[in-house]
């Protein structure tokens, strides 16, 4: 993807470039020869992607959580999949305990009420 100086660069092959910056912990100017890009070519594109202070947050975020090693960094899409599951566990933990409060309210109705609720295996309709 290596590129003459007046290129320019669709908006795929410039995440690239910016997940590679943010991921590698390289720095901008390293990643701005590699490229031959002008020196500040980068900023306008954290910029424009509103990813201007993502690095700032990730090496927070590493240097809060011991797991990591301080030397390697997490990609964005990485640290947005993180975050993504752990939504999705909260989630999950949610709706079984709300089925569990279904299934006790369907159990207690049963045997007070003396009625069956649940549908039978192999009921028709």
């Amino acid at each position: 993807m290596i590129r003459s100086h007046l290129s320019t660069y669709t908006d795929d092959e410039k995440m690239e470039i910016l997940d590679e910056y943010l991921s590698s912990g390289l720095p901008m100017d390293v990643i701005q020869r590699k490229y031959h890009m002008g020196h500040c070519t980068i900023s306008k594109w954290l910029s424009k992607f509103e990813l201007s202070n993502f690095r700032e947050t990730q090496f927070k975020t590493m240097a809060e959580n011991r797991t990591n090693s301080p030397y390697v960094s997490k990609s964005r899409k990485e640290l947005e999949l993180e975050e993504k599951i752990k939504n999705l566990e909260k989630e999950l933990k949610l709706e079984k305990i709300k089925t569990l409060a279904l299934e006790t309210v369907i159990d207690v109705a049963e045997k007070e009420l003396k009625i069956d609720i649940r549908k039978k295996a192999g009921a028709k309709r």
